[in-house]
């Protein structure tokens, strides 16, 4: 394996766990993989799904963005100059026509 998948804890050796491995972890207990009574995130009535989207979304905007709720409008206004810079156009042009002129000088 790639030694950046097995840094993961999901790949390394240790975390595949069956009830033989070790008598005192919690996975060794009677009945530890019967949980019926939990439900999957479809079968959650509607207005509980949404509450549980808004939360994770709250914590995912406050985690990556530093923040949760941030409204501002503004209303701005610019002008786009139209002109052209020609150096910016002749360099452009010479990375396109420099392949070109290195196959007419190799052939």
């Amino acid at each position: 394996m790639y030694p950046n998948m097995i840094r993961t804890n999901r790949l390394q050796p240790s975390a595949i766990v069956d009830l033989t491995i070790c008598a005192k972890c919690d996975v060794n207990r009677p009945n530890a993989f019967n949980n019926n009574n939990t439900l999957s995130f479809h079968e959650l009535p509607e207005h509980i799904q949404l509450s549980i989207e808004r939360k994770r979304l709250a914590d995912y905007c406050l985690k990556a963005y530093k923040k949760v709720n941030h409204t501002r409008e503004e209303t701005r206004e610019t002008t786009v100059r139209q002109c052209e810079n020609s150096f910016y156009v002749d360099t452009i042009r010479a990375f396109r026509d420099r392949p070109y002129e290195y196959r007419g000088l190799h052939k």
